[in-house]
């Protein structure tokens, strides 16, 4: 509408047979009618949108002509989290990203971020706002916690996750845990020497051959004789990358599949040479 006013009053101002009186008439009734348009819409967005503004500093929340200000140094958590409501006699599943603080400056503990609060769009975008809260809450994590904070968090997560769901979700979590960088690999390390469902210990020991950590070399070597046969295969990856590359063992992936049982007769092999070179 407000754009049309202008249509109107620039018509108004260039047409020969509009002069006069009537034509700052029209100027001055659509210019404030463009006026309220443009007024009304930009009191909208800064009034009734809520708007989220992330510094290193602080956290800032404005909705509805108030500032709520939170201390991301305070930040204890940041998970997604989910709720289940009715819309129009079906269930939906609706996703929030969660901060929670241990002392927020204007004394609120915790910070949730909806992305459609009011929103029934039978349940074809929910999956993708559960992703972009996820990337969101990892960039979050990586400005505003310590990298083993981070990894701490991650694993509290996961550790929630039954084991079907963080398959399905294995190579999400494998690049968030890359994500945070060398930093968080010797929490990540820690975390992989503590007794461990085998699915996180494979998502673990994942990440940590992804970067070649030298510091878990010993550990991949004790993985070699896991009863896992997948851990064993990330294991023997890593100590053949080491290598350069001395057991091809990424050959022994054969149309997607991996050939445990030829990876298993490697495994003496790869305990000899890493012996030898622990010598040295």
């Amino acid at each position: 509408l407000g754009v049309f006013a202008l249509f109107v009053i620039i018509y108004a101002l260039t047409n020969e047979e509009i002069q006069g009186l009537q034509a700052w008439l029209m100027v001055i009734i659509f210019g404030i009618s463009a006026f309220a348009c443009f007024a009304s819409t930009s009191i909208f967005i800064t009034d009734f949108v809520w708007r989220y503004t992330f510094t290193a500093d602080q956290i800032i929340v404005q909705h509805l002509g108030r500032k709520r200000l939170y201390d991301p140094q305070t930040i204890t958590n940041i998970e997604i989290i989910s709720e289940q409501r009715t819309i129009k006699g079906t269930k939906r599943t609706f996703f929030a990203l969660q901060i929670e603080f241990a002392n927020a400056l204007d004394g609120r503990q915790s910070l949730r971020i909806e992305p459609r609060k009011f929103a029934d769009t039978f349940g074809l975008s929910q999956g993708y706002e559960q992703q972009d809260l996820a990337e969101l809450g990892q960039k979050l994590r990586t400005l505003y916690l310590s990298a083993p904070q981070a990894v701490q968090q991650m694993m509290a997560q996961l550790a929630n996750l039954p084991a079907d769901t963080l398959l399905t979700q294995f190579e999400q979590k494998r690049d968030d845990f890359n994500r945070l960088g060398t930093s968080a690999l010797p929490e990540i390390l820690r975390q992989a020497q503590q007794p461990q469902p085998d699915v996180l210990l494979e998502l673990l020991a994942t990440v940590l051959a992804d970067q070649l950590y030298r510091p878990a070399l010993s550990d991949f070597v004790h993985w070699l004789d896991h009863e896992n046969a997948q851990i064993r295969f990330v294991a023997a990856m890593a100590l053949d990358a080491e290598s350069n590359g001395r057991f091809n063992i990424a050959s022994l992936i054969k149309d997607g599949w991996v050939q445990h049982d030829q990876i298993k007769a490697k495994i003496p092999a790869i305990k000899a040479w890493y012996a030898k070179q622990s010598l040295k």
